[in-house]
């Protein structure tokens, strides 16, 4: 049998090569890319290639009697000439509040250009009370529409639209172009 020092000797051992174990596994796994709200995607060649610009109009419907998700169509599609100065659209991302992310893809999926915005559904309105203090209140719209712009590509032929909530990110609808 063993003694009451070895048990110990033993157990130290075992957790210290489990720690190292652990240690050295997570040591050597490739850093986590931070996760921002910035969409731009470095797509700066597209900034600087196209010459033309597509404008895209949906019409967004909430049905409040069935609590569906909201429906997205497209409305207009009209390409036209210009150029888009180069940004990023950053945006801070409040858990709480519903954002839409539309991913413009090509025929095979590919993602070529990608925008996070706040759900136009969802209106913020800042008031002043009687008390003659700002105040703000939010409001959810039955129908609104979405006017997007963005360097046109050839390429693109169909729009993803997704929601994120609290509840995590789901896939609205997909629109042929």
């Amino acid at each position: 049998m063993f003694t009451l020092l070895q048990i110990r000797y033993r157990y130290a051992l075992l957790i210290f090569s489990f720690s190292s174990v652990i240690f050295f596994l997570v040591a050597c796994k490739p850093p986590i890319e931070k996760t921002t709200a910035s969409t731009n995607n470095d797509f700066s060649s597209i900034y600087s290639q196209s010459e033309q610009i597509l404008f895209l109009t949906f019409k967004i419907k909430n049905d409040t009697i069935l609590k569906k998700a909201s429906e997205f169509s497209l409305a207009n599609k009209l390409i036209t000439d210009g150029k888009i100065k180069m940004h990023t659209n950053e945006i801070s991302i409040d858990t709480a509040y519903p954002y839409i992310g539309l991913s413009f893809l090509t025929e095979q999926n590919k993602i070529i250009y990608t925008h996070l915005l706040k759900h136009p559904i969802y209106k913020d309105f800042e008031y002043i009370n009687e008390e003659g203090n700002f105040q703000m209140s939010s409001l959810k719209l039955y129908e609104t529409e979405l006017f997007v712009r963005i360097p046109y590509n050839a390429s693109i032929k169909k729009v993803n639209i997704t929601k994120k909530n609290e509840f995590g990110i789901f896939t609205i609808k997909n629109i042929a172009l």
